[in-house]
């Protein structure tokens, strides 16, 4: 007798949740919004895309930190690669600018983005590759 084993994900609404993030073993990419300016055409906003070390860890500021924007829903990025030099230390992370599509109320991002994080006493840092999929309102 041949036994599989499932696991079901329950389907949650999530319409007033905290903002999207994305888990992975070492950090926490947490993607937000934040409203620029509104004209009658469009609307200048920024994605910020901030690292949340996990328990015990600390953002390594000295890695060669990157992001990848793969694709928009909803809008349109100028650039779509950041590198080191647009790492802001402050938010462990990338602000970037998003022009927003004209009736877009939200807009879902594929990045893929490289972190750094080391032990508090860092004896040992980690290079954390995150690829996936954001949802954030506008």
């Amino acid at each position: 007798m041949l036994l599989t084993l499932i696991t079901l994900t329950p389907i949650i609404d999530n319409a007033n949740a905290t903002p999207p993030s994305v888990t992975t073993k070492k950090a926490t990419i947490k993607v937000t919004s934040k409203k620029e300016t509104s004209q009658k055409d469009k609307s200048t906003s920024k994605l910020i895309f901030t690292t949340l070390p996990a328990d015990g860890l600390k953002i390594n500021a000295d890695g060669p930190w990157k992001l990848v924007i793969k694709s928009v829903t909803g809008g349109k990025v100028a650039t779509t690669e950041f590198q080191r030099p647009e790492w802001k230390e402050e938010i462990a992370g990338f602000e970037i600018p998003l022009q927003a599509d004209k009736f877009s109320k939200d807009v879902e991002v594929a990045f893929k983005m490289t972190t750094f994080v080391c032990t508090k006493d860092k004896s040992t840092c980690y290079r954390e590759v995150v690829e996936d999929k954001a949802k954030v309102s506008l």
